[in-house]
């Protein structure tokens, strides 16, 4: 018979946390008047001093664990260069490695001394 203590462990730590991150997309340029769409916002992971902000409070607070940063507006007649998306800022704990999960390449190490990727 197996001891129902063994099994047990603790769901209050998370030492990893897959997100989804997307860049905005590009808006339509208008060939025929020479316009330019906007460009697509971009995604930053932003490391912060915060000590209460761990992995576990992020994978509490965003429970869908999804940014996507706003699209870049199309041109149009009377403005034939389109404005650019936002991009948005993610604030997370510092001492994280960001790996891409396609290909399994690190991205870049969110470290007190290089607080941006």
């Amino acid at each position: 018979k197996l001891n129902p203590f063994c099994c047990q462990y603790s769901k209050e730590f998370v030492d990893k946390l897959r997100i989804h991150v997307r860049g905005g997309t590009g808006g339509n340029g208008l060939p025929t008047l020479g316009g330019v769409g906007g460009r697509g916002g971009d995604v930053y992971l932003v490391g912060s001093q915060d000590p209460k902000l761990t992995l576990k409070s992020m994978k509490d607070r965003y429970p869908m664990k999804r940014f996507v940063a706003d699209t870049g507006q199309n041109s149009r007649k009377n403005a034939l260069s389109g404005l650019n998306g936002a991009s948005i800022y993610v604030q997370v704990p510092l001492g994280i490695t960001v790996i891409d999960a396609a290909n399994h390449k690190v991205i870049g190490s969110l470290m007190p001394a290089n607080p941006l990727c």
